[in-house]
């Protein structure tokens, strides 16, 4: 994999996440800040925020409840695989509210296309 963005953190943990199985798509922008995980189809999303760390957060179908996805946890500096395995088995909040998740990661990619937002899959190559 060559350097993905300038973060060092990320794109060490993408490494990591890669070499475990999970597949990782990335914004189709020059210094992405987050990516996109999946695993068993099961999706979630991990962003830098500088000076915190990484961000995990559920995702699902957009709907006016719960919108796309909530923070799981916060703060990271030192990301392991179990927390990406965590996020991925983690199913919210007890709410009255229905949240429908993305089939596969293909059914995800299919709503950002329609929404006009291009991504790219990372590889070790």
């Amino acid at each position: 994999m060559k350097t993905l963005t300038t973060n060092t953190l990320l794109t060490s943990y993408i490494r990591t996440l890669l070499d475990f199985g999970f597949r990782v798509i990335v914004p189709d922008v020059a210094n992405p800040t987050y990516c996109h995980i999946a695993r068993h189809n099961s999706i979630g999303y991990i962003q830098y925020k500088e000076y915190e760390g990484l961000e995990f957060i559920t995702v699902h179908v957009p709907n006016k409840s719960t919108g796309t996805g909530f923070l799981f946890k916060d703060g990271i500096t030192k990301p392991t695989v179990q927390d990406a395995i965590d996020l991925l088995n983690y199913r919210g909040w007890n709410s009255d509210s229905p949240r429908e998740y993305y089939k596969n990661l293909e059914h995800f990619l299919q709503y950002k296309d329609k929404m006009k937002m291009k991504y790219r899959e990372v590889t070790l190559e």
